[in-house]
Formats: structure tokens, sequence, C-alpha cells
């Protein structure tokens, strides 16, 4: 006996399913997996007699309905619309199967063909010469199939009783077929010709029953528990809530139970799967989020995790599910204690928005948290002179608290500040150099009576500075938030989500961009392996130059290990593209040089989150392979730095430093 014992994705989201409606009470309470699954799962509980069951599988709209997500899985249900367990392992097996030709009627194609009116089996059958009592004796193995047997046994069975085949000869034949072993089908075939009663029948077995297994063949066992794993995924997605089911499929596709960091590709491709499906992601609620996703129920939509959000670790979001109910920022704030990080990643995640809008509340915060100056006085004089605030009379002041700074910074001898050569012209144009000492070859002046010269030439400033306090004070606190601003809110209400969550919940940040402008394609629409341009021959070999095309997306994702990035398209959804290393690896580094006699960052590299690109190259199976020929007229790799309201943009294919 041969055990199969397969871990599949699906007992994942069926366990997610029944801990969500035990959790919510839809199901009885404080049952174990196995006493849930007991219950409610298990093959002898499963309402089989119910038509709405069966109405439901057949639908298409079941999502990961299992064995029946793919599109080739999704046409046979709907077409075949079965009503047992039986016909559903049918189904399972059938659209395995090959055709016998290449654009010849598929097996499922049959299968429906014979369903409809069985009488066309018996006219096929006298067509190929058949007796009647022939045709009788292949009914009980026929039929049951709609004249497509199916599965292993079923041709294993018509060998056995109608070829002369010994249970070897039968699994030998099974082996055949299910490990594509070619060089043996010109034994097989002669075996079942020689065996069966005659040519006719032989030739019949032979193209209906064995052939069709070729390609790919079930046992009936593995098609029935397949199929019975695919009936419980129904019942639940149909028979309770079905946002509960939908919400389980987005927990482990989006895999926010990994232990690891988030992984926003993943999430976005979870999410957009589920969206193509019409079924609606709401934001995070900061009165109802869970750590993971959540069903809403009330809204028929899935809450968005917690766990998804960056800058929110683990402990904060069970403070924040703790000490709910929150009924402003600032009572969340004092509640939880949360950090400015915190807070800004979950206001621009949209945590907030039932408490007005997003852009005011995030104005409001940062306001408080900018600490807002309350009173002026000398010591704020370089802020409002950086901030533009000093009047023209005051210019001369200006200059000499960068004077005062200087002569503060420079040398001292005892008590005396050393005036060097570079500071001797500003002081010999405004002061009196009577006032100078000399210092072994250079001069000085005392420091207590610099600092009664200094005050009193900056009393105009200090007295500028009180007489307009309230305006000053409004203006550098007005100065002060929008630094705040600059450095944690910039761009839009898109771009916020994707800094917060790594995908849009509101428009995407490129829909405005026209792309027919710069030649940008939908990667959707190129063909699954690329399109050969020309070939020429080099050394012999004939070399394939492939047509290029450019699309563009937000960055969410990389793996610097295979030189992949994953892109979020406008239209497409996520994207992988794929670079050669040492390509990836220039626009990948950050740059540094040298800023005010300092080592600065002055480029991030291209491929942190929320960086928008535009690549050249074209589609291969599941992937964007970056490419650029030397006829090519485009870069391989642009950076997108504006995007203008007209749906322009301005773009560069050049690194810092790069002409």
């Amino acid at each position: 006996m041969k055990l199969d014992f397969l871990v599949t994705e699906i007992q994942d989201i069926i366990t997610q399913c029944l801990n969500l409606l035990q959790k919510n009470k839809k199901i009885e309470q404080n049952l174990t997996l196995r006493q849930m699954y007991n219950k409610y799962l298990a093959p002898t509980v499963l309402p089989l007699e119910d038509e709405r069951l069966w109405n439901a599988a057949s639908s298409g709209k079941i999502l990961k309905l299992f064995q029946f997500d793919t599109q080739v899985g999704g046409q046979t249900i709907k077409l075949l619309k079965p009503h047992t367990p039986r016909e559903m392992a049918n189904c399972n097996s059938i659209m395995r199967l090959m055709a016998p030709e290449k654009g010849g009627e598929t097996p499922t194609e049959r299968y429906k063909r014979m369903m409809d009116d069985i009488s066309q089996w018996y006219t096929e059958m006298d067509e190929w010469g058949l007796t009647q009592e022939e045709q009788k004796s292949l009914e009980p193995y026929y039929l049951p199939a709609y004249a497509s047997p199916a599965q292993q046994e079923d041709m294993m069975i018509i060998l056995m009783e109608f070829c002369g085949f010994s249970l070897k000869d039968a699994n030998f034949a099974r082996k055949v077929c299910a490990k594509k072993k070619m060089d043996q089908i010109p034994n097989l075939h002669k075996m079942v010709l020689d065996g069966a009663a005659n040519e006719n029948l032989g030739k019949y077995i032979w193209e209906t029953a064995i052939k069709p297994q070729m390609g790919y063949s079930f046992s009936l066992i593995h098609s029935l528990a397949y199929s019975y794993i695919g009936l419980q995924t129904v019942y639940l997605a149909t028979y309770f809530p079905s946002v509960y089911w939908n919400c389980a499929c987005l927990r482990v596709d989006a895999g926010l139970e990994e232990e690891d960091g988030s992984n926003y590709a993943k999430i976005a491709k979870a999410i957009g799967n589920m969206q193509n499906h019409g079924i609606k992601i709401a934001p995070i609620n900061i009165n109802k989020s869970g750590y993971m996703f959540e069903p809403d129920e009330k809204d028929n939509a899935i809450l968005y995790g917690l766990k998804g959000l960056n800058g929110v670790g683990g402990e904060m979001i069970n403070t924040i599910i703790n000490n709910r109910p929150y009924a402003s920022v600032a009572d969340f704030v004092e509640k939880t204690g949360a950090n400015k990080t915190c807070t800004i990643a979950l206001i621009k995640a949209g945590a907030f928005d039932e408490f007005g809008n997003r852009a005011d509340i995030m104005r409001q915060y940062l306001s408080q948290v900018s600490e807002p100056k309350k009173r002026l006085s000398m010591q704020n004089f370089k802020m409002l002179a950086d901030a533009n605030l000093l009047p023209q009379d005051l210019d001369f002041q200006k200059r000499l608290f960068v004077f005062n700074k200087a002569l503060r910074t420079y040398k001292k001898d005892g008590d005396c500040y050393i005036v060097n050569y570079n500071y001797y012209d500003f002081y010999e144009e405004f002061f009196d150099v009577d006032e100078l000492e000399p210092i072994y070859d250079t001069l000085g002046i005392l420091q207590k009576k610099w600092q009664k010269m200094y005050t009193k030439a900056m009393e105009p400033a200090k007295a500028y500075i009180k007489e307009h306090q309230q305006e000053l004070l409004d203006a550098i606190n007005t100065s002060l938030l929008q630094e705040q601003w600059d450095k944690y809110a910039q761009g839009n209400v898109s771009a916020w989500e994707m800094d917060s969550m790594g995908y849009y919940y509101h428009e995407h940040e490129l829909a405005i961009v026209r792309p027919k402008l710069y030649n940008i394609v939908s990667y959707n629409e190129l063909p699954d392996e690329p399109e050969v341009d020309y070939v020429f021959r080099r050394n012999g070999r004939e070399i394939p130059i492939y047509k290029t095309h450019r699309i563009m997306g937000t960055v969410i994702g990389k793996n610097n290990t295979k030189a992949t990035v994953d892109i979020l398209t406008v239209d497409s959804g996520v994207v992988t593209v794929k670079f050669n290393l040492d390509f990836f690896a220039k626009y990948n580094r950050r740059i540094s040089d040298v800023v005010d006699g300092a080592s600065k960052v002055v480029e991030n590299g291209w491929f942190g989150k929320g960086e928008k690109i535009v690549v050249n190259g074209y589609k291969r199976s599941d992937q964007f392979v970056s490419k650029k020929y030397k006829n090519t007229l485009s870069e391989r790799l642009y950076k997108i730095t504006q995007i203008n309201s007209d749906g322009t943009i301005i773009m560069t294919a050049k690194r810092y430093g790069e002409e």
C-alpha cells in the first residue's frame, strides 16, 4: 500500500477560516481543530444532497476552490456542473487528460458533449464497428464518466475486463501512462490490440480509455480526496458569511502569520487577487483592525491587518488592541504612548479616518509634536534668520551673528578671542581696531569687551523681535510645522498608503500618467514569451533579438540575491522585474559624497520601497526581463523624479554624478 501525506496551502486556509468562525461565534465554541473538522467538514456531514452546495461549486465564484482555482479548473467546473462527489472527481481528472491531437476535441469537451446527449456515444460505437453486445458490456465502465474513462482505475479495469490483462499487466499500463514512459507505448499498444476480442474493440479502447491518460492521469482515490477538500471549501464559503472564507484566503496568501517581516509584494499580490474577485479590502481602522486581516461582516469587507503596517511592531499592536476604543488621535496617543513613527504610519494608512479628513488629522498631529514656540528671544535669532523672517534692515546683525559664532569657536588666548586674518576685514569695517590687543604675531580682543560690543550692536534685532513677537511666533511655528510636514508627510494620500502599507487603497500614484507619451505599455497585454524582432548570426549561431517594451510601477520589494524587483503597476498588479546582477547592484546601492566637509548620502538606491521606475525589456513567463540592445532607443531603467498634474513625468536614467 502506498500512502501520500500532502501538506497543502488549502489546509492552512481551512484552519484559518474555522478559527475565525469560532472566534466570531459563528460555529460552536471551545472545540479543538479535530472536533471542528468532525462536526462541520467530515465527508459524512457535508450536505451533499443540497443543491446550494453544487450550484455554488459550479458558479466559479468561490475563491480558492481547491484544484479548480486555475483558469482551466474554473472553466471545467462551470462547464460540467458536477452534482455528486464522483462527478466532481471526474472533473478533477478529466481536465488533466490530453486531447488526441493538437486542436482536437479535449476530453472535457467530449465529456460535456456526451453528458448532454449520451446517444452520441452509441452512435460513436456504431461508427467504430462495435456490436450491440460489445456496447452493452462497455456501459458499466464508460457511463459513470460519460464515455470518458477519467481515472487510472477505470483504465486498469477496462484492460483487465476486455483485453485479458492481469493485475500486473494493468499496473504496468498505469505506470506507462502516469510516468510517460514513451518507449513502452508501442509495446502497450500491441498488448491491447492482441488482448482484445477483435481489432475494432481494441482500437476503440486504446483511443478512448488509454491514449487520453498519457498526458496526465489521476487515481480515483486521489481525485475523490481532492474533490472532498474542494467541497469543504465550498461549504465554508457558502454556508457561512463568505467574508470569513475570503479573509482566511487573504491571510494565508499575504503571509502575515509568517515570523519574518512583512512581505509587501506578497501582500499586494494577495490584495490585488481579492480585489479582482470583487472582494472589498477596507483600510486600517484603529478601533476595528486586528493583528491580522480581519473580517468585517457588517460591511462585508476585510479589514487591513495591523501587522502589515510599516513602523508598528507586535508589542504596540497588542497595546493598540487592548486599549480600545479611541475617540481621537490625542486619545490614542495618551492611552498607548505611541511614538511619532507609529502614529504617523497609522495616520498615513487611514487608521483615524473616522475622526476626519486624513490630511487635516496629519497636520493637527504634526503641529502638536513639532514643539511649537511659545516665546521668541535672541536665542532664536538663527532660526528666524534661516527662515527669512528678519527684514533687510537687520542684514548687518545677520552677518554679525555669523561673525560672533566664528570668533567664539576659533582659538582663544587666555581671556581673549583671536581675530585671525579671515575675520579682520569685517571687524575693521564695523568696529574700532584700537580695541584690539596684540597677542604674539596676531590680534585679539577681550571676551568681556567683545560681549558688550556684540550685545550693543544686536540691540536693533532684539527690539525687532520684541516688537513683532506674535507675528514672528506665528510665522516660525508655521515654518516648524512645514519642516515636519516635509520630513514626514510629503506626497498625497496614495503616497502615504504606499509608504505605510505597501499598496494603494486609493488611486495609484502613476494613474494620471499618460503612458502613450512615453511608449509605456500594460504588462498584461504583452505576450507570455518574447517576440523575435530579428535574428542575426554570430560564430555560426543564430541569435534572436527580441522586441522590447516599457512598463512602469512603484517598487514594493526586492530580492538582492536573485536581482529581482517587485513593482506594483497601475493595471497589471504586481510584476517581478529581473535584472542581471551587475546592473542591479549599480542601481541598488546608495551613493555618498562629501558635503560641507562631511560624507553624506546624496542618493538612495532606486529599488527602495515607494520608488517609481520605468523599465525596458520583455515579458518571459511570469517575469519582466530588463533588456537593452545596441540599437534600442530606450534606456534599460529610468527613475521617475516628478509626476505632473497634466499626466507628464520627469525621469532620469543617470545616477548621481553621471554625465
